[in-house]
C-alpha cells in the first residue's frame, strides 16, 4: 500500500517550514509594532506626569512668593 501512495513527507515538511517561517515573521512584526505602541503610550504617560510635576513646582514657587 505504501508503494502506491506518493511520498509527500519531504514536501509537507517544506510546507510546514515555510508556514512556520511566515508565522515567525508575522509574530516579529506584531512584537515590534506592540513594542512601539507601548513605548509611545508610556512616553505620553511620562510626559503628562512630568508636566503635572513641573506645574505643581511652579505653582508652589509662585504661591509662596510675595508680590
Amino acid at each position: 500500500m505504501s508503494a502506491t501512495c506518493p511520498d509527500t513527507s519531504g514536501r509537507s515538511a517544506k510546507i510546514e517550514r515555510s508556514g512556520f517561517l511566515l508565522r515567525a515573521e508575522i509574530s516579529e512584526i506584531c512584537k515590534k509594532s506592540l513594542r512601539s505602541v507601548f513605548a509611545l503610550r508610556i512616553s505620553e504617560i511620562c510626559k503628562k506626569s512630568l508636566r503635572s510635576i513641573f506645574a505643581l513646582r511652579i505653582y508652589e514657587t509662585f504661591r509662596s512668593a510675595e508680590f
